[in-house]
């Protein structure tokens, strides 16, 4: 409004124009600001109780933080700086844990069918042998019995 009210000069519509993109600049980032702290405080307190389900919010708030300029940066509560970059840790270390359990929960299941199915194999080949020789044993079975029974 003042450079309205000031005297004429060359080129002072341009510089209102400027003036203008820039306080509107200015005034989005302020906006911006604002709602990045709104959205830590309604959609991450209490820091506690965050969860894989967050994800998304998180990472969403996390990088709108990271576009801000350094001293835009300083505008937030640090306070809700720290429960973000927290929040944001704790995220990605339980995505991580989900991943290592589910990797470690697949070789368990690979290694007990592998065990299974050697067990089963080595049955099958078992049962297989003593197939073969189970006339063999018997007639030894009848031999034995025989003389073994002739010197008693």
């Amino acid at each position: 409004n003042k450079i309205n009210n000031c005297f004429d000069f060359d080129k002072k519509q341009e510089y209102f124009i400027k003036l203008e993109k820039t306080k509107n600049e200015i005034e989005d980032i302020e906006n911006e600001i604002l709602s990045i702290k709104n959205e830590i405080k309604d959609k991450l307190y209490p820091f506690e109780k965050i969860n894989l389900a967050d994800k998304e919010v998180i990472y969403e708030l996390y990088n709108r933080y990271l576009a801000l300029s350094d001293y835009d940066k300083t505008q937030l509560d640090s306070f809700d700086v720290e429960g973000l970059i927290k929040s944001k840790t704790k995220v990605d270390n339980l995505r991580l844990t989900l991943i290592i359990s589910l990797i470690c929960s697949t070789i368990a299941i690979l290694i007990s069918a592998i065990v299974i199915l050697r067990v089963i194999k080595r049955k099958k080949e078992k049962a297989e042998y003593n197939s073969i020789l189970f006339p063999y044993f018997r007639c030894f079975n009848f031999l034995f019995s025989v003389f073994y029974l002739k010197k008693s």
